[in-house]
């Protein structure tokens, strides 16, 4: 399941998935330390455009018993051919809290060895009578997520929740609701700096992680970890392109706030909100007048995928 912009791929590749088999995407719950449900933070309303879809909370409350009993309840896992099965969907965290939050036990373990890029295999194996739900223990997705899977973050619409609590941020912060603001995200803590050493100083190096949003430039060190003086250098030249004196700053670790504040002088307004929810970051970030990321960071890619997919202004990445 991983953080959230791992888990937003993965559910990307989930609705292309289900449109492939035709079968309704059971719309689950984001997962943070308990289940989130999915429409807290998107409209499902607007999924529809693209496939048909429910809220996993709406299933089991009014379909489960009748359309999913219980003798029809598997959990399908990945196998190597002429091998036992190789787990148990509920093993492990965060497995057994998400499937124990949903209220489902399952009544068998279905090995499978099937690819996901041939779901006419899949209708063929499991028709809808005898398998009504396909429940699978991992997205059947990859990551970094397929190109042709980006366009549908079109269909992600933040929730009125979310956008209310944006909005309260910008009040506060910067006294107005405008998007007159220049917005960065920040990866410099620990486990990052680890992250990074397996791409080449350098470079070019091979394709990781989220760096697909940075294509065709080839990878470097300074992608995934530009220095300091590199944040604060293209921050400022944006800064002056885009004429505003608002920077926003989202950040897994440090901020530099003291060092923007230096280099861009009293006339700007540097501000970095640490929301309790990262997907309220997402949104400031999403919809600020320009916004710079991190090339391998799918915290950053969201976002980058989200203004591309939504018209919301120009993007730039540390480092190229």
């Amino acid at each position: 399941m991983g953080r959230f912009g791992n888990q937003a791929e993965h559910f990307l590749g989930g609705l292309a998935f289900a449109k492939q088999l035709n079968r309704t995407l059971i719309l689950p719950p984001w997962r943070t330390y308990k289940n989130v449900e999915f429409d807290e933070w998107f409209i499902p309303s607007a999924m529809e455009k693209y496939h048909r879809v429910i809220l996993a909370k709406d299933f089991m409350a009014h379909l489960a018993e009748t359309v999913w009993p219980q003798e029809k309840r598997f959990g399908f896992c990945y196998q190597m051919y002429n091998q036992p099965i190789a787990c148990e969907v509920k093993d492990g965290n965060p497995f057994k809290n998400f499937w124990d939050e949903l209220n489902v036990d399952f009544s068998k373990i279905v090995g499978h060895s099937l690819n996901y890029q041939e779901p006419q295999t899949w209708i063929d194996t499991y028709d809808p009578e005898n398998y009504p739900v396909i429940a699978l223990k991992g997205a059947p997705a990859s990551f970094p997520m397929r190109s042709e899977h980006i366009p549908l973050q079109q269909f992600l619409h933040f929730s009125e929740g979310i956008q209310e609590e944006a909005t309260d941020i910008l009040m506060r912060h910067f006294g107005s609701t405008e998007t007159d603001y220049v917005a960065v995200h920040l990866r410099n803590g620990i486990d990052w700096q680890r992250a990074c050493e397996h791409v080449s100083e350098s470079g070019p190096a091979q394709p990781f992680m989220a760096s697909y949003q940075c294509l065709p430039s080839p990878l470097k060190r300074s992608m995934c970890l530009p220095s300091m003086e590199q944040v604060l250098e293209l921050t400022k030249t944006i800064m002056r392109q885009e004429n505003v004196h608002k920077l926003l700053i989202a950040t897994d670790q440090y901020s530099y706030v003291d060092h923007f504040k230096e280099i861009l002088g009293k006339d700007v307004q540097v501000v970095h909100p640490d929301p309790w929810l990262p997907v309220v970051d997402q949104y400031l970030l999403a919809h600020s007048r320009h916004f710079i990321g991190n090339c391998v960071s799918s915290f950053s890619s969201f976002v980058w995928r989200h203004r591309k997919s939504h018209n919301l202004g120009p993007s730039s990445h540390f480092g190229i």
